[in-house]
């Protein structure tokens, strides 16, 4: 009998990559290929959804390139970004409208939808970086949507299911729940569309894909023959990279945004602020958004002409607390604010480079706090952090983290938990090696405290 291996295809906003991995988790051999992202306006983030498919297919092939048999594959995507396309021809008729996109936010002003009662229904705020305005948008703004529309030929809904539709025999329409819910026309008490979310936004149910569960049988992957048994939200899958998720664990993600996931008991719900996430495999966690991670110090970088000066942080002997404080709005402010049309800026707007980026890197630290304290007043401890994540690397971060949050940071020492989690719902062994442990220095712990309170207020006003 040949030795199990899973293929992982993680899309995500950076990059495509294909992971194989033999049954006891260990990585036999991996492919990345970069994405470009677009930004052609204010509030517009596009991504070029042929080369989306082409990364995926190129880093299969290569890391397939052995011939060897592979026993499932899974798939992880970004959550919130959409995108429409013909049903007969697979072509695409939009951009991919990233999740960072925030141009039909208007649209809420015009659908007049209750927020509370929204949240109740979606587990999500009315915010325009999930998909329900884009979506609506699309149809009514592309001429070439709204042809297909009348044609009876349109497709449109979470970038999963343009992914499944072209990579699969047979073309499958189907978008799996996890995903369905980041486009705020899920209700995740029915299990279904919300019918009335549909009328809302102008949206025909027609339009929409077939629902099913993040683990199944999707279908068979067209260049190899795979069966495809795992769809999810790429941050959905994190709490499973360790094995089953432990309800007193803050899963921390650190990528281009920060996501943090708290498993919650059956019955509990997010606290105000906070998201109620759907797990891949039943139950919720609260989920903390930070939309300014990697994309902050992109701005940082942009904005001054260097190179993020890491080094420097991580050289760093004691916290520089004459530093200004920096309002991190790059993308909006997300939860618990849940704020648009903040300026980002550095208040005072001085002092040397390496203040300047520490209190860039304050702010991801005091965001994802900002998250945790909501938490914390609900009475749902968080007893350790798991980090994983790109920005995860920095040993500095890890550390200011621990001291913002006063607890514990186990780094994971695979920062790639997305896939991860992804191997362990299709049945491989999960991550056990012994992570790189930040505890909080309490000389650390004791300075932010009043820095924090400062950003809060900062923040406000």
């Amino acid at each position: 009998m040949a030795a199990r291996r899973y293929l992982v295809l993680d899309q995500g906003g950076q990059s495509s990559r294909a992971l194989l991995y033999d049954a006891q988790g260990t990585l036999i051999r991996q492919a990345t290929r970069a994405v470009a992202t677009e930004r052609p306006a204010p509030g517009r983030v596009e991504q070029d959804p042929e080369a989306l498919i082409e990364t995926l297919r190129a880093c299969t092939a290569e890391v397939l390139a052995d011939r060897g048999g592979v026993t499932a594959a899974g798939l992880a995507v970004q959550r919130s970004s959409v995108l429409c396309w013909h049903r007969r021809t697979g072509a695409a008729l939009t951009p991919v409208l990233s999740w960072q996109d925030t141009r039909a936010h208007a649209l809420f002003d015009e659908v007049a939808l209750d927020a509370e009662a929204l949240r109740r229904t979606t587990g999500l705020p009315p915010s325009a970086h999930y998909g329900a305005t884009k979506i609506a948008w699309c149809l009514r703004e592309v001429p070439a949507v709204r042809a297909a529309h009348e044609a009876g030929e349109l497709c449109m809904g979470p970038l999963a299911s343009f992914l499944l539709f072209r990579l699969l025999d047979g073309q499958p329409y189907r978008c799996t729940r996890t995903l369905a819910q980041r486009t705020l026309l899920y209700d995740i008490g029915t299990g279904d569309w919300s019918d009335a979310l549909l009328t809302a936004f102008g949206l025909p149910r027609a339009l929409l894909p077939a629902l099913a569960a993040d683990c199944d049988l999707h279908g068979v992957l067209a260049d190899s023959g795979v069966p495809l048994k795992v769809c999810v939200g790429d941050q959905n899958a994190i709490p499973y990279a360790a094995g089953t998720p432990d309800p007193e664990t803050l899963y921390l993600n650190a990528g281009t945004g920060a996501f943090v996931l708290r498993p919650l008991a059956d019955g509990a719900r997010a606290p105000n602020g906070l998201l109620d996430t759907l797990l891949p495999r039943g139950g919720f966690a609260a989920e903390g958004t930070v939309n300014g991670a990697g994309s902050v110090v992109a701005w940082y970088e942009e904005r001054s002409g260097e190179d993020f000066p890491w080094a420097a942080l991580d050289a760093l002997s004691a916290l520089p607390l004459d530093a200004p404080l920096f309002v991190n709005s790059v993308g909006d402010l997300g939860s618990p604010f849940w704020r648009t049309g903040v300026r980002a800026r550095l208040e005072p707007d001085r002092g040397p480079a390496v203040e300047r980026a520490y209190a860039v890197v304050e702010s991801i630290a005091f965001l994802i706090r900002a998250n945790v304290e909501r938490l914390r007043d609900e009475g749902l401890a968080v007893q350790r952090v798991r980090a994983s994540g790109g920005l995860a690397a920095s040993r500095f971060l890890c550390s200011l983290i621990a001291a913002a949050l006063d607890a514990q940071v186990e780094r994971s020492r695979d920062l790639e938990a997305t896939a991860r989690g992804v191997l362990t719902l299709l049945g491989g062994a999960p991550d056990h090696v012994e992570p790189v442990v930040h505890r909080p220095e309490r000389e650390w712990v004791d300075a932010l405290e009043t820095r924090y309170r400062t950003w809060l207020n900062t923040v406000a006003a």
